[in-house]
């Protein structure tokens, strides 16, 4: 009796799956296109918002060159100047504007990387004769070295961007 039951049991349950399954792919055959209507979006909230300006990383090792060009450029900064206090002539006359010099970017070698035993990497630099290690983000004097890469680093002095390219 257990054996009849158990079979019909499990008869009813794939008939009712094979059904189940037999109606859906009847529905999606006779699907009629159903357009839903489109909601109103009130004008105030469609506004686009601004866009982010950034800046591209363009000095890439490109696979269709044989040799790798080395750009420089100058990071947008926008400096608006301060306002003054009325003056008499004869103080304006006194100041004296002082021009900023400009200092050339210092010659830079760019040796290799180490990467470290805690997966940090360290650049070896060449400068004024002497082999420095730097980390990414490390700044000595006016120099910050922003990036490491396999063949190349970036490196930022005063308001200049320059990509050194890797020593052979």
């Amino acid at each position: 009796m257990e054996k009849k039951s158990t079979k019909l049991f499990l008869g009813i349950l794939l008939l009712s799956v094979w059904s189940i399954f037999g109606y859906r792919m009847y529905e999606r055959k006779n699907k009629a296109n159903i357009t839903y209507p489109m909601a109103n979006i009130p004008e105030h909230k469609a506004t686009a918002t601004e866009r982010e300006a950034f800046a591209l990383l363009l000095n890439y090792k490109d696979p269709f060159l044989a040799e790798r060009s080395n750009r420089s450029r100058k990071t947008n900064t926008s400096v608006l100047p301060k306002p003054q206090a009325v003056t008499s002539k004869h103080n304006r006359k006194a100041k004296k504007v002082e021009k900023k010099k400009e200092v050339p970017f210092p010659k830079i070698e760019y040796k290799g990387n180490v990467k470290m035993v805690n997966g940090q990497q360290k650049a070896i630099v060449k400068m004024d004769n002497d082999i420095h290690h730097w980390r990414s983000g490390e700044r000595k004097d006016d120099l910050l070295l922003e990036r490491i890469f396999e063949d190349s680093i970036q490196m930022r002095f005063q308001d200049i961007v320059e990509v050194i390219v890797k020593a052979e």
